[in-house]
């Protein structure tokens, strides 16, 4: 086969961070290559950024070829009709037997066979969760783009059965076409340095929570917030124990700055502390040096953060809704992610049980190890046969 993967969404590996849909693009790609030998790849990238990746991840690969696309130039020029014509336009001239749009989106007028991956839609459940029209055609994108992409592919890629159900329920999706590839996490090992890194953001290692993520509603930091101060009122937690939050600021964080502010003025100190962005080999030490890992999430797609902290051997206390109850399987506190107080009490035990908390994370640690990126390539190979196949 001649494989196009469109890798405008790509990371570059040398900038340490991988988030997001570019995190997936990056290792799919990079695993992918190191596991097929037979079929031929075309990557396309347009992005400045892109050269360091294409050294890491074709250097040396003779069925991989690379070509670059203007499209950011152009993009401030074109219609944003007429950027998917020619975005089109530059993949069909490939003669392609199958592409690959990794970023939960089909070029418009892309006509060749084709497979998508579609991460979340959670936008079209709860749209308070997020801004409204943004610049590049967020409202356009979601209302006709995301839909007609689900509808052109030969097979659509999810990865949890949670996004699969909300394939089917929101597009009505034929769910014969819809393959469940959950995502991989590499095997991370903290820095050598981890035990300095954490002291010069002021934490002891062992004695604090944390939590990663971008400030932003559905991340639902406030009962996170809420439970620790009142568990640390009630005396369940050392006296000196921190709630570490780490992540960008994002849109409508005002409600987490305020619950952070209230929280340390009932507290009578800073026992609740917003780190801001931190650097990928921060956020591993963070993680690694942690004593729970909390993630309150109103909805993941697939919910990485918690596969991390688990690989890690972090215990973790997570929501019990979308896709975070198939990942952790077992392996982590669930919670829902407005009983405040069950949060509380999930904190109160791992912090007041060595015993406890050294068996949640070895139980991690065994479920974190079955997310591998080699089995995340082997699966998606598997849909792309099948698509070019166009049999189930």
């Amino acid at each position: 086969m001649r494989i196009g993967i469109d890798c405008r969404s790509i990371l570059a590996p040398k900038s340490g961070e991988f988030a997001g849909v570019g995190h997936y693009t990056h290792f799919l790609v990079k695993h992918l290559l190191q596991l097929d030998h037979e079929n031929e790849y075309v990557l396309f990238f347009d992005r400045a950024g892109a050269a360091a990746a294409k050294r890491e991840i074709v250097a040396g690969r003779e069925n991989t070829r690379t070509r670059l696309i203007p499209f950011l130039a152009l993009k401030r020029h074109l219609p944003f009709v007429y950027s998917h014509l020619f975005i089109s336009s530059v993949f069909a001239k490939e003669k392609l037997d199958l592409l690959h749009a990794p970023a939960n989106s089909l070029p418009l007028f892309y006509k060749g066979p084709s497979v998508v991956t579609i991460h979340d839609l959670a936008v079209y459940d709860h749209p308070e969760w997020f801004p409204g029209e943004l610049p590049g055609g967020q409202t356009f994108s979601t209302r006709i783009v995301v839909p007609r992409s689900v509808s052109a592919a030969r097979r659509v890629i999810a990865p949890s059965e949670c996004t699969k159900r909300d394939l089917v329920s929101i597009f009505h999706a034929d769910p014969s076409r819809i393959d469940v590839v959950p995502e991989g996490s590499e095997e991370k090992r903290p820095p050598t340095d981890a035990e300095g890194r954490v002291a010069r953001f002021g934490l002891t290692p062992g004695n604090y929570a944390l939590f990663v993520g971008t400030l932003e509603p559905r991340k639902n930091i406030p009962a996170a917030v809420h439970a620790f101060a009142r568990a640390a009122l009630r005396g369940w937690l050392p006296d000196d124990a921190v709630f570490a939050i780490a992540g960008a600021r994002g849109w409508k964080e005002g409600p987490i700055i305020e619950a952070v502010t209230q929280a340390n003025v009932k507290l009578g100190c800073e026992r609740v502390r917003l780190l801001g962005y931190v650097s990928h080999e921060d956020k591993i030490s963070l993680m690694a040096k942690a004593r729970v890992f909390v993630f309150p999430s109103l909805y993941e797609g697939f919910g990485l953060p918690i596969i991390e902290a688990m690989r890690l051997g972090v215990p973790v206390i997570a929501s019990n809704t979308s896709s975070i109850p198939e990942m952790a399987d077992g392996a982590a506190r669930l919670v829902h992610p407005k009983d405040e107080e069950g949060i509380e009490e999930a904190l109160r035990d791992v912090f007041g049980s060595d015993e406890l908390a050294t068996r949640a994370a070895k139980e991690g640690v065994e479920r974190g190890r079955l997310f591998t990126w080699d089995r995340t390539a082997e699966m998606t190979l598997t849909v792309y046969r099948k698509a070019v196949r166009k049999r189930s």
